[in-house]
């Protein structure tokens, strides 16, 4: 197999001057549109503002709060009990 080093050269000078010709690369901070305001002006307004009401129970017996993630879990849920602190079998 033969190999035209010259037509290598050739191909690939052409291409250098075609990539040479391409548009410079904008970074990301240049492609932002800095005409926007920095103001909240130009987010959407809110209109109505509903309130939720949520009655909070106090922790039942068969519950606990995991140590580690203090998520509300079921005693079903309980791996160890570490230095008085309950750790669910998901955070061991």
């Amino acid at each position: 197999m033969t190999i035209n080093v010259k037509g290598l050269n050739t191909a690939g000078s052409a291409k250098i001057k075609q990539l040479k010709g391409l548009k410079k690369a904008v970074s990301p901070s240049e492609e932002l549109n800095n005409d926007l305001p920095l103001s909240g002006e130009y987010l959407p307004k809110i209109e109505e503002v509903s309130e939720i009401d949520i009655d909070v129970m106090p922790p039942q017996e068969d519950e606990f709060i995991c140590s580690e993630c203090f998520l509300v879990k079921h005693k079903s849920q309980l791996g160890e009990v570490i230095d008085n602190a309950s750790v669910c079998k998901e955070c061991l």
